[in-house]
């Protein structure tokens, strides 16, 4: 019988007290990550300590995870977003690197997992057979919005189609804005 529990997990940023550049960290970012001057390059494009986190550990996370799973090491797991397009959604496949048509039998190695990030906290969703997706959203407006308005007016292209906007937006009070 096919098992329909979901995995998530969770990692707290905030509660950490070193940081992405402390030796410590660094050291194990070079044991860890494969390609470290690509990866570091991922993590450190942001400003902010709190976004820097959040990228590590969503590069570390999946990589844990299938570490315990099938014994593959830390920096042999490679990440790849390939079916993110055919599945409408972010879906990375992992493993040792493929070729351009990955085999069955490679997919059923690996089980489906989705990582989302936001205001300090990471999750990510696994499961061995179906695709998953999860989303994290911190229940406040983003510092560089002065009102839900403004912030559903600039996603307005981006992640919502037309009929979505104009529901969201039939609300008269901003702060109804973002209920839907």
């Amino acid at each position: 019988m096919t098992s329909h529990r979901l995995d998530v997990y969770y990692v707290d940023v905030d509660a950490w007290t070193a940081t992405v550049s402390d030796p410590e960290v660094l050291d194990l970012r070079r044991k860890l990550l494969p390609d470290t001057e690509v990866e570091n390059g991922k993590v450190d494009q942001y400003v902010q300590e709190k976004d820097q986190r959040m990228c590590l550990v969503s590069r570390l996370l999946p990589r844990y995870f299938v570490n315990k799973a099938t014994a593959i090491p830390f920096r042999e797991v490679n990440i790849v977003n390939r079916e993110r397009q055919r599945l409408g959604m972010f879906k990375p496949t992992y493993g040792p690197p493929f070729g351009p048509a990955p085999s069955a039998k490679t997919w059923e190695a690996y089980p489906s997992f989705s990582i989302s990030h936001d205001n300090g906290m990471v999750t990510m969703a696994v499961h061995p057979l179906y695709a998953v997706g999860v989303d994290i959203q911190c229940l406040s407006l983003p510092r560089i919005y002065d009102s839900s308005r403004q912030f559903v007016d600039e996603m307005r292209g981006e992640v919502l189609n037309g009929e979505e906007y104009h529901r969201i937006t039939a609300h008269v009070a901003d702060k109804d804005v973002l209920r839907e």
